[in-house]
């Protein structure tokens, strides 16, 4: 838990000061908020080497909220997750039921834009993540794995007006590996932004 709360801490400095010298120099700040989804995919790997896909596809969400501190320079944060559990074929761990993982993650990010036309921008993120996996109705295998990690992501936006645009972004919330276990998040997603 200790070295969660120094990693936030850090990040919060490190993007803390950008947000001083923008108010230094009279910029004013805008605020935005967001919404996206996209493609849901989850693979497992057992003890003996196989490797499962999930029998479902739950509905990725991302919401999430900034502050612009200029054209060029934001701070974000954002939850990360699914609108339910991907389930697996019960003959990955040879149980009754078959079994469920959810996944989630929070993020806190500094976010750089280049506009590229008067309505194209592209940008990138670096940040921390904290991630949730949780897996249920795998016998033994059930339990829950925390990770604070390192962030990025890439994307673009499109201005269908000043206040609203459209979204595409990669983002990678971090590798978390605890007792044999390697877990991922990462997302593709398309949403919309709103700024005011």
């Amino acid at each position: 838990m200790l070295k969660h709360v120094i990693a936030s801490s850090l990040a919060l400095s490190v993007l803390a000061v950008p947000a001083v010298r923008a108010a230094e120099n009279g910029a004013s700040p805008r605020f935005y908020i967001g919404a996206a989804t996209g493609q849901s995919k989850s693979t497992l790997e057992n003890s003996a080497g196989e490797r499962f896909s999930s029998k479902n596809h739950p509905l990725p969400i991302k919401l999430y909220g900034g502050v612009e501190l200029n054209d060029y320079f934001a701070v974000e944060a954002g939850f990360s997750g699914t609108t339910g559990k991907h389930e697996f074929d019960k003959r990955l761990y040879g149980t009754a039921t078959e079994p469920r993982l959810q996944a989630r993650a929070l993020y806190l990010a500094a976010k750089g834009t280049v506009a590229v036309s008067e309505r194209v921008d592209l940008h990138a993120k670096l940040g921390v993540a904290h991630s949730r996996f949780e897996m249920s109705n795998a016998g033994t295998h059930d339990r829950k794995i925390d990770g604070t990690k390192p962030m990025f992501g890439i994307g673009a936006a499109y201005k269908f007006t000043e206040q609203l645009a459209g979204t595409l972004e990669f983002e990678h919330y971090g590798t978390v590996r605890e007792e044999g276990y390697k877990l991922r998040r990462q997302q593709l997603q398309a949403g919309l932004k709103l700024r005011f």
